[in-house]
């Protein structure tokens, strides 16, 4: 049971060092838009609506948010909880 117990702590481990990584990587978003315009028809001019679609695309630079405690302590932990799992077998 205990050498179950120590898989599971590595397991968990691992996964929360994941997790922090993840947080640290920029997310991305696009977007689009739609939009109608009405017409400016004058007298001699005749100018239909237009159809306007627009796209958008943002990239957040990690600059400030790079997490790099967490990781740091998360790596450590599964690092802790490799050497256990070890001084079992």
């Amino acid at each position: 049971p205990k050498l179950a117990q120590a898989d599971a702590a590595v397991a968990l481990a691992d996964a929360q060092v994941e997790v922090a990584q993840r947080d640290a990587r920029p997310a991305p978003s696009a977007g689009v838009r739609l939009a109608r315009e009405g017409s400016t028809s004058r007298p001699g001019n005749p100018s239909p609506g237009s159809n306007i679609v627009m796209g958008t695309l943002a990239v957040p630079i990690p600059a400030f948010r790079r997490n790099r405690g967490e990781v740091a302590r998360r790596m450590a932990q599964a690092e802790v909880a490799r050497i256990d799992h070890g001084a079992l077998l």
